[in-house]
């Protein structure tokens, strides 16, 4: 969501321009051009350099046509047809850029320029206009790629752009692969780091898993002694209760031959009287 309201932000551009009104300086994201020379000669390669220089140095730029290079408002006087034109030649010369540029990472846009009153400027050759090409460089280029026109290979510097060539492009690349190979070292090192904090974590569980298996067996054997316990517990308890059993079997027996000795002693004593 910030992404895109950056974009939004960035594409944004007022209704109007006032002449003469300073809406600021060139920088390595902004470049003026005051108009005739620069769209009466090789327009659409001028356009291709300037995009192209702004996405390669990885900056969201914007190519604003008829201000003064000092920042003022001066407008370009076109019409209908020739807007039409314009408008044509800037997506073929951007569509010259390769890699492809995506349409949705380019904004073209026809401002009117308005007096104090805020009413329309018109010349001999039309409507006084700012043509507005933005780009979102950061965005587009984002893996650091060079893009190419049928001209060259360009790069935005402060207060114009520089072709590159062979040399500047293999210094580029070098640069690009330093930084790359920095990137994976650092990559490498980080999943290094992690891979080992994941082997240290490794380790402790299953330290923890011995502690936790030691411990289950060392319950089994107090269980199992417990259990045997038990046993020779019920046993001795079980040798008691038969003990008791015999004993109480004998008395029974003991009881019973009394009573038939004392039957029989007193049958004796009948007799011994008749």
């Amino acid at each position: 969501m910030q992404n895109q309201s950056a974009a939004a932000d960035f594409f944004t551009l007022p209704d109007a321009f006032i002449i003469h009104e300073h809406i600021g300086s060139e920088d390595r994201s902004t470049e003026f051009k005051k108009g005739p020379g620069f769209i009466d000669h090789d327009f659409r390669k001028n356009v291709a350099k300037y995009v192209s220089a702004f996405i390669n140095s990885q900056q969201n730029g914007k190519l604003l046509i008829g201000v003064d290079d000092d920042g003022s408002v001066v407008g370009y006087g076109i019409n209908q047809g020739q807007e039409d034109r314009l408008k044509q030649q800037i997506d073929d010369a951007i569509k010259d850029i390769r890699p492809a540029v995506h349409p949705n990472d380019y904004r073209v846009a026809f401002i009117p320029v308005v007096d104090n009153s805020g009413w329309f400027i018109d010349n001999k050759f039309g409507r006084k206009t700012v043509i507005c090409i933005v780009v979102q460089g950061l965005h587009i280029n984002q893996d650091g790629k060079l893009y190419q026109t049928n001209q060259g290979t360009y790069l935005r510097r402060d207060g114009g752009v520089q072709e590159l060539g062979a040399h500047e492009i293999y210094q580029f690349i070098e640069r690009k692969f330093q930084v790359e190979n920095a990137r994976l070292k650092n990559d490498f090192t980080n999943l290094h780091q992690q891979g080992n904090a994941k082997e240290r974590q490794l380790e402790q569980k299953l330290e923890e898993k011995d502690k936790l298996n030691r411990s289950l067996e060392s319950k089994n054997r107090q269980l199992e002694e417990e259990l045997n316990r038990l046993k020779l517990q019920r046993e001795h308890h079980n040798d008691i209760n038969g003990t008791a059993e015999t004993a109480l079997k004998t008395m029974e027996e003991v009881q019973k031959l009394r009573v038939m000795m004392e039957a029989q002693h007193k049958r004796s004593k009948v007799c011994a009287i008749l």
